[in-house]
């Protein structure tokens, strides 16, 4: 979306209309929807084919801070009645380095769940779903899982953590290719996808959505004057990165994570 796009979206109606327009590749819509438990619950039961997964708690956006590092804002992490985490990350971008990506995110969560004072051994098992748009990795299959091998007789290396590549690109009419087929159309009117249908139905069509849905396609306007000035600093005047950080934190009243992320994507 261009800047005057942003700029467009002027009236409440508007923005209700492109909101609507939104499909699950949408950051903004997508963690809106997977605020609710049940269509978070009903994703993973999928990716995982564990029919009974129960979903206790789940969060969006989720920050994670650490005082020497660059941080990681996760964009849905939930635990089940086993205590078993999962973290579901989509990503849009094709030129990044993913699987080292991977890596990074799946350092900072492994820091958040063991506290301080106990033993390894508590570390509880964690599913990451990182959830391409295109098949990144060339893998031919709409999701592959990460096998580590230790030696030279290939035992497997069992650590507790399960890594899946997802992606929207391959159809192979599988139960996960038709999961990530609705991905990209979040069509209100398919009701084929339990409550993750019924979810999306309440957002773009239901009166209790208007709400949350006029403040997605709002934080997109916001969005786009960030970005518009930080090309300004950047092309116009010549700023250096830290530079533009500092400007746009005081300009904005963004916090340091914040405005790290448009600079830093």
């Amino acid at each position: 979306m261009s800047n005057s796009d942003y700029r467009s979206l002027r009236t409440r109606e508007e923005r209700l209309a492109y909101a609507r327009r939104m499909n699950l590749f949408s950051t903004p819509f997508m963690r809106e929807v997977f605020k609710d438990e049940k269509a978070t619950q009903y994703v993973l039961r999928i990716l995982t084919g564990k029919s009974d997964l129960k979903v206790e708690k789940n969060l969006t956006e989720y920050r994670i801070a650490k005082l020497d590092t660059r941080d990681a804002v996760l964009d849905v992490i939930a635990v089940d009645d086993q205590g078993v985490f999962y973290h579901i990350e989509i990503q849009l971008a094709d030129s990044d380095d993913h699987i080292r990506r991977v890596r990074f995110y799946s350092a900072m969560v492994d820091s958040e769940l063991l506290e301080k004072g106990t033993q390894y051994s508590d570390l509880p098992n964690t599913y990451i779903f990182y959830i391409s748009l295109n098949d990144i990795l060339d893998l031919g299959e709409p999701i592959a899982q990460v096998n580590t091998t230790i030696g030279g007789k290939h035992k497997p290396y069992v650590d507790g953590k399960h890594i899946y590549y997802v992606n929207a690109a391959v159809n192979d009419a599988s139960e996960i290719a038709r999961l990530m087929n609705y991905f990209k159309q979040a069509d209100p009117s398919d009701a084929s996808h339990g409550e993750l249908s019924n979810r999306v139905h309440l957002l773009k069509c239901e009166e209790e959505g208007d709400e949350p849905m006029c403040e997605v396609t709002q934080s997109f306007v916001n969005e786009g004057k960030i970005i518009g000035y930080v090309e300004c600093l950047r092309d116009d005047m010549k700023l250096s990165d830290e530079e533009i950080v500092e400007k746009i934190k005081q300009r904005f009243q963004l916090k340091d994570y914040q405005a790290r992320s448009f600079v830093y994507p």
